[in-house]
């Protein structure tokens, strides 16, 4: 069986960046983050680099989205990811990016067509996708066929791990970010639901719209 690594690279920068502050070298974000990203594709024959492509489409749908964010470290991150992406490139790797989406938007696509591709196949000739990342909207597309790496401590993230930590399965994920919303996003949840509110409600009904059809009875 095949594996690919998709990796985040806007979600690397920002971790980079973070931690970078002191630095005496005006591009040691994009260093540290190229460094990363080397580490996480050594002796994996299947890479896929990831980035961001503002201006997002959903800042259409809700100018709020993200409104909260530091404009002016918006500009700098922005600066070191694109410094990184051409070192990437430079070495070879193939980096995505697509105006309007992010970069767990081209992962997801990567995972649908890894998927796909699977179908009909035999089962050693099937695609498996492990996510390298540290965000949580990416929890939706776990899978026995499609696993997280959290950049925040190595861990691998599997379905029992989303169920342990969120209380939901990802497939519920959408229906319990909707819920209880997303504050690094800045997009607001139903009023007085939070994580384990929204963790219960999907577990008595299973998913947003049953819930919606148990109130109209």
């Amino acid at each position: 069986m095949t594996n690919i690594i998709g990796i985040d690279l806007s979600s690397i920068a920002h971790m980079q960046f973070h931690t970078s502050g002191n630095d005496a070298d005006p591009n040691a974000t994009a260093i540290k983050t190229v460094e990363r990203v080397r580490a996480l594709a050594s002796g994996q024959p299947h890479v896929v680099v990831a980035m961001d492509g503002p201006p997002y489409f959903r800042r259409d749908i809700d100018p709020q989205y993200k409104a909260q964010r530091d404009k002016e470290n918006n500009a700098v991150i922005g600066h070191q990811i694109a410094t990184a992406a051409d070192m990437l490139r430079a070495d070879g790797f193939p980096v995505w990016q697509v105006k309007g989406f992010e970069a767990d938007d081209l992962l997801a696509s990567l995972v649908n067509t890894a998927l796909a591709f699977g179908q009909g196949l035999h089962q050693q000739q099937m695609c498996t996708v492990t996510l390298a990342s540290s965000d949580k909207d990416l929890e939706q597309l776990v899978s026995d066929r499609v696993t997280i790496h959290r950049l925040t401590d190595g861990s691998l993230c599997d379905a029992s791990t989303v169920l342990a930590k969120r209380g939901v399965n990802p497939s519920q994920m959408v229906d319990w970010l909707a819920l209880c919303g997303d504050t690094s996003d800045n997009v607001k949840g139903a009023d007085g639901i939070g994580p384990k509110k929204a963790a219960a409600l999907l577990a008595k009904y299973g998913t947003l719209e049953d819930m919606f059809t148990d109130l109209d009875k």
